[in-house]
């Protein structure tokens, strides 16, 4: 499934927008396309207390996808 997610987030970046989300759905930042052309984005939780968050990718065509990051 993941390599599924990859595929689709290769095809589609340019035209989507991310987003970092608590447990409980707040906004905690918008993420930016990864550099140098790699297929996952680059996520840095330094500024974020450990547990976990949420990234979601909202696609142009209406398609979204939400993933679970846990930082220790």
């Amino acid at each position: 499934m993941v390599r599924k997610t990859n595929h689709c987030w290769s095809k589609w970046r340019k035209s989507s927008i991310q987003k970092l989300l608590d447990l409980q759905g707040r906004k905690l930042a918008t993420l930016l396309d990864s550099p140098h052309g790699t297929d996952v984005p680059e996520i840095d939780l330094s500024p974020y207390p450990s547990g976990t968050y949420l990234v979601k990718i909202n696609f142009e065509r209406g398609v979204s996808v939400v993933r679970k990051i846990v930082r220790r």
